[in-house]
Parts: structure tokens; sequence; C-alpha cells
């Protein structure tokens, strides 16, 4: 938003891809497999498969349960995630989804910050590239830039927090 101060406190979220949404780097998406007669309460962690089973079951997404299970880099940038406030006073990470191909960021900014939002971003994506390296990654791992969307409307947050909860589905 060109007239907006990036320093203020609010909420943001901020989308971030991979360099080659091809290669599904940070994780893979699964799905619960339906059982014969079993609720939800009855299944177990061994109930996940790949999504080919919903497609080939012809599984429409409000009849599915998804989620990613991260790859050794996908953890890694979770947990760089949640140290994010400690890179940036007055940054507070509120809800990351780590999708196969790109990250969603929920984060609140607390206080002014010295420089705009952007900068912490900037210096988020150079860990998750070191990160990325010192895994055994080759050349880049995001796609330039990021996609910013600013919380500013009423029932906006609690919105936009299902999105990313629901996202994998």
């Amino acid at each position: 938003m060109p007239t907006w101060d990036y320093r203020r406190p609010a909420y943001y979220v901020i989308t971030i891809v991979l360099a080659d949404r091809r290669e599904p780097k940070l994780g893979e998406l699964v799905v619960r497999k339906p059982s014969a007669g079993a609720s939800g309460a009855n299944r177990t962690d061994g109930d996940w498969g790949s999504v080919a089973v919903a497609r080939a079951l012809g599984l429409k997404p409000d009849e599915i349960e998804a989620k990613v299970v991260f790859s050794p880099l996908g953890k890694a940038i979770f947990e760089h995630f949640r140290r994010m406030g400690e890179f940036t006073p007055g940054l507070e990470p509120v809800y990351c989804a780590v999708m196969p191909d790109h990250l969603h960021l929920l984060v609140k900014v607390v206080r002014e910050l010295k420089r705009p939002l952007g900068n912490a971003i900037g210096g988020f994506k150079t860990g998750c590239e070191k990160i990325y390296q010192r895994l055994g990654g080759e050349g880049r791992l995001f796609a330039e830039g990021f996609v910013d969307e600013i919380v500013l409307k009423a029932g906006q947050l609690s919105a936009e927090f299902d999105y990313l909860v629901d996202n994998p589905r």
C-alpha cells in the first residue's frame, strides 16, 4: 500500500514463494485417507497419504483433511520464523503456514519499528537462504520480493487466520 508506513503497528500477512515452485522443498502435502466406518476420533497418523489418493477417489476439498509434513528444510524455516522477534524488536511472529512451495506468515508489529517491515522480511529470507545452503541446497531458495496484506478491517484477522490454518486443504 503506497501510502502506508510499514513501520506502524498492525497485523500483516506475508506470502513468500520458492524460486522454483515446481520443486516443493518445504514439505509434502498429505491428506487423511478415508476409512470405512471410522470416525475422525478413531483415525491414527497412519491414515495419511498423498494427494493422489484424494484425487483418485474424486474427493472434493471440503471432504478432506490435509496437512503438510515438513521436510528438514521446512522444519528449520518454521523454527527460524518462531525466532523472528529476536532479530526484529517490536515484531511478534504469530503464525506460519509452511506449504510445499510457499510460506504464509502472520506477524504483528507491536510497536513502531526502526525500519520498514520489508527489512525484517528481507532478513528472514536471508536467514532461510543460509539454512537452505547449510542443508546442501544450491541456487536461490526464494523468488524475489514477497506479497503483503495489512489487516485493517474488523473481522479480517479472524478470516486471515482461518485461511492460513486451512491452507493445506
